[in-house]
């Protein structure tokens, strides 16, 4: 069995221009439904979720109701599907809990393998109410859960696609109010005791006790955020005492990227350069950065009075946000790169290399024309060609059709180096 030992990426031209902010964000819906969860797979592609799921196949413009399994359909008033996973364009998961019959909330996750057209309702433990989920890969997920009388949370795992499913972090009193993961073995968690906050280290899939890396952030956040860039060994941690934190070890040693803390930090998601960051406190505001998260900038959303509840960026080009003016009125806004820039991005590349079972997957920015993706020893050998069809995202490759060692993949327009250890 092969086992990838690290990830690298090398990324395209560094963007580096001064934020006209003002016209970057616009209001694509100003009465939206109100949604727990907002997730694009593409710069098209997007689901919203809470009593029901829809999509967008055009950019946020529309959306559409899918259709659910009847039972759920059926006490669609009581659904909260509060989180979403797509590791694929065509398989995702969303989950939450719903109140039966008898008056008592149980646990729900439904799952997708086409895109949203059809959904099947896996079998949880209903006993627990999802409140967080990441999958790696397609079959290879995590969820963070808790009863509904006892607060304390738990993560369990599943290898089966979400057919079976085991406690991988136990409840206690320690709560974990965050987790994610890069791949489906290597991932950070926070654990809340006295302390403070623990931030652990997992390279096994929580197989074993995971390794504290932070321990006892102080003063303690009331939620940690993460956010990985996929650049070597980087992670970014963003806490509620206003301090975003950056690694390059993963997680042996964090270091402050930004001094002007901002007490009450909501949200942070970067994608690849790009990054966006919401706080509430002193002021409403959120930040943007094209520089792997060193300096950031203010940008302006619309002034709806409202707080941003959700925040996603599908693409360098791309990004979307959901704010919430009140109890039942929410705001879809979208944000897209300047123009004067638009130029730069679309000759660029992104080219990274993820790790799930025996395969390897190279993922790069679509191109209208059909290309090929070399991979070459450290001596330029060529070792294999991979055809890259056109509009495609992404290629896989066995990892046992290579030897152990250190390895260059390489398109047109980027090069990113990896290795493959047994």
């Amino acid at each position: 069995m092969i086992r990838c030992a690290s990830h690298a990426l090398v990324v395209f031209v560094l963007l580096s221009f001064s934020l006209n902010a003002s016209a970057q964000w616009k209001t694509l819906d100003s009465q939206f439904p109100p949604t727990l969860s907002l997730s694009f797979t593409s710069e098209d592609t997007g689901y919203a979720s809470w009593h029901t799921i829809l999509k967008t196949t055009n950019g946020g413009v529309t959306f559409d109701s899918l259709v659910l399994p009847a039972n759920i359909k059926k006490l669609a008033a009581t659904l909260a599907l509060r989180t979403m996973s797509w590791p694929t364009s065509a398989v995702g998961y969303a989950g939450g809990e719903v109140l039966n019959a008898f008056g008592a909330y149980n646990g729900v996750l439904l799952k997708t393998t086409n895109a949203g057209k059809d959904w099947v309702q896996i079998s949880v433990d209903t006993n627990y109410l999802i409140w967080q989920m990441i999958f790696p890969s397609p079959n290879v997920g995590y969820a963070m859960e808790s009863t509904v009388t006892n607060l304390a949370n738990r993560i369990v795992k599943t290898t089966d696609g979400g057919n079976s499913w085991n406690v991988v972090i136990p409840a206690s009193q320690n709560s974990i109010p965050a987790m994610n993961f890069r791949n489906d073995n290597e991932g950070f968690i926070a654990q809340r005791d006295d302390l403070g906050v623990q931030v652990k280290y997992t390279s096994d899939g929580l197989g074993s006790t995971p390794s504290i890396r932070v321990n006892g952030m102080n003063p303690p956040a009331p939620s940690v955020v993460f956010a990985f860039v996929p650049t070597e060994d980087t992670a970014w941690l963003a806490s509620a005492d206003g301090f975003l934190y950056r690694t390059t070890d993963l997680g042996g040693i964090w270091n402050k990227v930004r001094m002007d803390n901002e007490p009450f930090l909501q949200s942070l998601v970067l994608k690849g350069h790009i990054g966006f960051e919401y706080s509430t406190q002193p002021t409403k505001g959120m930040n943007y950065t094209t520089d792997f998260g060193h300096t950031w900038n203010a940008t302006i959303i619309p002034d709806s009075g409202g707080s941003v509840k959700a925040l996603t960026i599908p693409s360098v080009r791309v990004g979307y946000a959901l704010i919430s003016i009140s109890g039942s009125s929410y705001q879809l806004i979208k944000w897209s790169a300047p123009k004067s820039v638009q130029a730069t991005i679309a000759a660029s590349e992104l080219l990274s290399v993820s790790y799930a079972s025996d395969e390897v997957t190279f993922s790069y920015t679509p191109s209208n024309n059909g290309r090929t993706l070399g991979v070459y020893d450290l001596l330029g050998r060529k070792q294999r060609s991979l055809e890259l069809a056109a509009r495609s995202h992404s290629v896989s490759m066995a990892q046992s059709a290579l030897k152990a060692g250190i390895y260059f993949a390489r398109t047109d327009r980027a090069l990113a180096k990896f290795l493959i250890a047994r």
